[in-house]
């Protein structure tokens, strides 16, 4: 993981967010040490599992995508997790936007 923002980085996205998503999926598996040797869908599901709110489904998402798109890319044999829309929806329609009452 960190060879993969490294080298976005070093071609010059942010990779702010992406990084962050792929951190916690780290300290996730670091305190998982059962999982091993699972494959990378069974992980994000488990991590998945361990949050309650949209926005936490979409980001172990996002992280199980990026992570599949770069291990694709090294090896193809690796299957790159599919881009899931009804999550995204779900998140969106419960992020609450400001709304100014008075001028």
């Amino acid at each position: 993981m960190r060879e993969h923002v490294v080298l976005m980085q070093t071609m010059g996205y942010r990779y702010n967010n992406q990084k962050e998503r792929l951190l916690q999926l780290d300290r996730f598996l670091q305190r998982r040490p059962d999982l091993s040797g699972q494959p990378l869908t069974a992980l994000i599901r488990e991590w998945t599992s361990t949050g309650s709110t949209a926005q936490h489904a979409l980001d172990c998402h996002l992280a199980g995508r990026t992570l599949s798109t770069a291990l694709s890319r090294a090896d193809p044999t690796v299957e790159v997790i599919p881009w899931d829309k009804r999550l995204s929806q779900q998140a969106r329609q419960l992020y609450r936007r400001p709304h100014i009452f008075s001028h």
